[in-house]
């Protein structure tokens, strides 16, 4: 059987699970980050740049308060949905209004493929660099760690974004999935509470 997700690292300093910003963006520029858009409409933020507003923004904040990487983009001058429209939201510039959510991240260790499949159907975006989980089937080994951890379970619109300890894109993700024998995951969504 799968063993328990490890404890996740106690971060420096204790962060809120939600955030909302305000930052001056030139029509045209950008935030100064990579986003990874997920089939579910959320943004997640890969890589925050050394120059731009939202490094701008974090110089001038408290570490709780700053934006970090990983963090979900839930909605932008107040509505959620679509994450195209967010996105044109974000391009148009001027004041926007972003509302954060940190993540919550969790591992499954040894999840042994010889003793069954593994149960997840996945998919990805060729520019993301994290497989998109968009089922949990009820025959398979990630399903068995479900029940045996109710406290952390791997569900719908989680997001693997390592495999045995590696990162990269997500097409890479998903053939380290289907190659690999034993399997650790590396497993995030955004903070519900």
């Amino acid at each position: 059987a799968p063993s328990a997700p490890s404890a996740p690292s106690a971060p420096a300093v204790k962060q809120a699970p939600c955030l909302t910003i305000r930052v001056l963006i030139e029509k045209g520029r950008g935030l100064g980050m990579a986003l990874d858009v997920t089939p579910s409409d959320l943004l997640r933020i890969n890589r925050i740049e050394d120059v731009g507003p939202i490094a701008d923004y974090n110089k001038g904040v408290p570490e709780e308060l700053s934006v970090k990487e990983g963090d979900y983009i839930i909605a932008v001058n107040g509505k959620s949905g679509e994450a195209k429209a967010k996105m044109l939201a974000i391009t148009l510039g001027g004041v926007v209004e972003l509302e954060l959510r940190r993540p919550v991240s969790f591992s499954i260790t040894g999840l042994d493929k010889s003793k069954g499949r593994l149960g997840l159907d996945l998919t990805f975006h060729p520019k993301s660099v994290a497989a998109y989980i968009e089922k949990v089937f009820p025959d398979g080994l990630v399903h068995a760690y479900n029940d045996q951890h109710p406290e952390c379970q791997v569900r719908s619109g989680d997001l693997i974004v390592a495999v045995n300890g590696q990162g990269g894109a997500s097409k890479e993700l998903v053939q380290m999935i289907h190659s690999g024998q034993v399997l650790d995951l590396e497993i995030v969504r955004p903070n519900d509470s």
